[in-house]
């Protein structure tokens, strides 16, 4: 049994022990290996929620930034800090999206010349695809990075951040009504 250890720098290494030796080979590496805990399956449905609730989060953050420069003048320096910190976040979910969209390509394709390009199956995952594939390039389409927080008119800035929320708000709004389907039904 296989058994992943990390070091101090980071550094992992899987260790081939009986479940008896576990704690011996534990006790051994103590002071420079610990345990990696094993990553649980997440099914598609909640990697999509997970991802949802983190843009659900961007959209917050951008009204609440909103919100802060209507009422406070001198904030460009908070300004700044919160549209890098959602930029990335976005950037993440990006990646959450696409690799669920992944997925589900490679599954489309392997259902390609097998005659089930007809079936419910198929226009499901099909249906899926394109929804995820739409969300992304939504989600692409948010360009935080071209608010001019130089210019000084904090108003512009907040609606800009709102509008952003609210694309955020629709695209959300779509991920979430994605049916992914199931393997075997």
């Amino acid at each position: 049994m296989f058994v992943t250890f990390r070091n101090e720098e980071g550094e992992t290494k899987d260790f081939d022990i009986e479940r008896k030796n576990r704690k011996q080979i534990i006790m051994e590496h103590d002071v420079k290996w610990q345990r990696v805990p094993k990553v649980k399956y997440m099914s598609r449905t909640a990697r999509c929620a997970a991802a949802c609730s983190l843009l659900q989060n961007v959209g917050d953050q951008l009204n609440d930034i909103a919100s802060e420069i209507r009422e406070t003048e001198e904030l460009e320096e908070l300004i700044k800090d919160g549209i890098i910190k959602q930029i990335e976040n976005i950037e993440l979910d990006i990646s959450s999206f696409e690799e669920l969209r992944d997925e589900i390509e490679e599954w489309k394709n392997n259902l390609e010349g097998t005659n089930l390009e007809n079936t419910e199956k198929y226009k499901l995952i099909e249906e899926c695809y394109e929804t995820l594939d739409c969300a992304i390039n939504e989600l692409e389409n948010i360009d935080l990075s071209t608010i001019s927080i130089d210019d000084g008119n904090l108003e512009n800035i907040a609606d800009e951040l709102e509008s952003y929320a609210n694309d955020i708000e629709s695209i959300i709004s779509d991920a979430e009504n994605i049916e992914f389907p199931r393997m075997f039904s």
